[in-house]
């Protein structure tokens, strides 16, 4: 017969027994020591990890000494799997996630307030990139490398909208935009050789 968990029974409960019998205690005392030696074998059981390590579940969240909760592990209901990193006030400052469903990987790191201010993801083509966002969460600047491997740094105003554009084309060569705050073209230098 293979169990997954086994009823550890102490030796302070065969003691416990013993002296409960030999002792002139009633039955309803016995018992009741009896059940009380039972449930902490029990609470003692469960505490300890299964043979081989292996736990499984949709969450798992850990709490430090005070019931504070500091990281979770889980999915969204879009189904992206997630570790939550919290500090002592239950505001995640880092957060790893992978989203199946939008071909993403990435790493968010927040201020004390829970804002987000950096992020670090791979695209669904495997691009990387890395963007900065302002304290109101507002995106200011992003470099990435495109699906081939090509440049470019991405500069926003203060409302979030792209003004600044560094990159380099194919062929190696430098270029530079630059647009209004309407989105028209301001400015656009082309890459020479």
């Amino acid at each position: 017969m293979t169990t997954s968990r086994r009823l550890l029974i102490p030796l302070s409960f065969l003691l416990i027994l013993v002296a409960a019998c030999s002792s002139g205690l009633s039955d309803e005392e016995v018992r009741s020591l009896v059940d009380e030696a039972v449930a902490e074998a029990m609470v003692n059981s469960a505490s300890q990890p299964a043979p081989g390590g292996v736990v499984t579940a949709n969450e798992f969240r850990l709490v430090d000494e005070a019931g504070t909760l500091r990281a979770s592990l889980n999915f969204d209901e879009s189904g992206t799997v997630g570790l939550q990193i919290l500090d002592g006030d239950e505001v995640a400052q880092i957060q790893l996630f992978v989203s199946d469903a939008q071909g993403v990987a990435g790493i968010s790191l927040a201020d004390e307030r829970g804002v987000g201010r950096l992020d670090l993801f791979i695209g669904d083509q495997g691009e990387p990139a890395v963007l900065l966002f302002d304290q109101r969460a507002t995106i200011r600047s992003r470099y990435a490398l495109n699906a081939i491997g090509v440049p470019g740094l991405f500069l926003h105003d203060i409302g979030g909208a792209e003004r600044s554009i560094f990159g380099q084309s194919d062929d190696g060569s430098g270029s530079i935009a630059m647009f209004e705050r309407n989105g028209s073209v301001e400015l656009v230098v082309p890459g020479g050789e």
